[in-house]
């Protein structure tokens, strides 16, 4: 579901939604700016739940006012800022986004947003922060579990004058949150809905839509291309692997000035294979394609910003299962690399599919390249569990 999301200027308790979010910096007065307005509008009751609240205007502070129709919002909800020399669009980001959840929390279907002043990027952060918030994965929810109501309508409040800037920085942001909810989407389907074939699937779909070139590579065109890492840790799954590239070059008469490789690691499943997992939390690791998710949203995301850089996303996907044709500890296996590779733990995949797309990217000569990977456990005992 796509959220309209305008920007408008006026006061926000003059907006008709269903919920008003506004943000007070700390040790605001209530006789003063929207506390003052909501005090005239509601009475006595506004200072009194502020007090009993201990609302100071402190960060994560929140109080709801319903308004009983005195005021065109049916709700405001309150919201600490905290400092008001300390904000920046990262604050307003999250102002968005909790209000946004809010509403979802109250079945709410429209939202305002009264946008702080003198935050450079206000615009573009709050309509990301409106589409992350809202975002729920619903795709499989039947009966009394469906949602009641969903967020369809946004405004982004502002005093000042509306500029093209402003609008064309609304668009941006909603695009990149609709980006990062691509990730969100393939990292919460199941693994029978997604895996290899399909995660492509996906990636191609987002190409299309954006512009992009993409070139996908079956079980064959891997074999082919010598890519043997990745063929050894998918061979013991009855869904064949994919290698995926995507690539984002600027729009015409613009320089690319560096070129970016960002490589996903994409198992869609990870059972561990012959060195299987313990059964207790193997649910997660149709997780294990995190990575590679991540990859096709930032592709999603580069073609709404339009960098100067050419980008390539790059991603080796499989699933690594234990079955009669699994690879074994104790097998060799050659590389794109070209160098010859021993199997110790089959659950140690990753480094396997990531080493031939490494080979890869490297081919590509680019002036940086990062890889996008699951933490191992061994993370656990190296930085602990958090």
């Amino acid at each position: 579901m796509s959220i309209k999301i305008v920007l408008a200027s006026t006061d926000p308790l003059s907006v008709a939604a269903d919920l008003v979010v506004v943000g007070v910096p700390e040790g605001a007065s209530s006789s003063s700016g929207v506390l003052a307005e909501l005090g005239k509008a509601l009475g006595p009751v506004v200072a009194k739940t502020l007090k009993r609240d201990e609302f100071t205007g402190k960060k994560d502070q929140q109080v709801d006012f319903v308004t009983n129709g005195v005021l065109k919002p049916a709700r405001v909800l309150v919201m600490g800022l905290g400092g008001p020399a300390k904000l920046t669009d990262a604050d307003v980001r999250v102002l968005a986004a909790k209000g946004a959840r809010y509403a979802n929390s109250i079945r709410a279907t429209s939202l305002a947003i009264d946008l702080p002043e003198g935050i450079a990027g206000a615009e573009r952060a709050a309509a990301e922060g409106i589409v992350l918030g809202a975002y729920r994965f619903t795709r499989y929810f039947t009966g009394d579990r469906l949602p009641k109501a969903e967020l369809d309508r946004a405004t982004l409040v502002t005093t000042g004058k509306l500029t093209k800037a402003g609008r064309d920085a609304v668009v941006v942001g909603q695009k990149v949150g609709e980006s990062i909810c691509i990730a969100r989407d393939l990292i919460n389907e199941p693994p029978n809905e997604l895996y290899p074939e399909a995660l492509a699937n996906v990636a191609v779909d987002v190409c299309k839509k954006n512009g992009l070139k993409i070139t996908v590579l079956d079980k064959a065109g891997i074999e082919k291309k010598g890519m043997k890492l990745l063929l050894a840790v998918g061979q013991g799954s009855a869904r064949e692997p994919r290698f995926i590239h995507m690539i984002y070059t600027p729009p015409k008469g613009t320089k690319a000035k560096k070129r970016l490789v960002f490589i996903g690691k994409g198992l869609t499943f990870d059972t561990g294979g012959i060195c299987i997992k313990p059964a207790a939390g193997m649910e997660e690791m149709k997780g294990d394609m995190g990575g590679a998710a991540n990859v096709v949203a930032l592709m999603a995301a580069v073609a709404a910003t339009q960098p100067a850089v050419e980008i390539h996303g790059i991603i080796a996907s499989a699933e690594n299962m234990p079955d009669g044709n699994a690879y074994r500890p104790g097998d060799v296996f050659g590389s794109l690399d070209g160098k010859s590779v021993e199997i110790i733990n089959t659950d140690a995949e990753g480094r396997l599919v990531l080493a031939d797309a490494l080979a890869y990217g490297r081919a590509l000569e680019p002036d940086m390249m990062l890889d996008n990977a699951t933490l191992t456990g061994a993370c656990v005992v190296a930085l602990g569990p958090t």
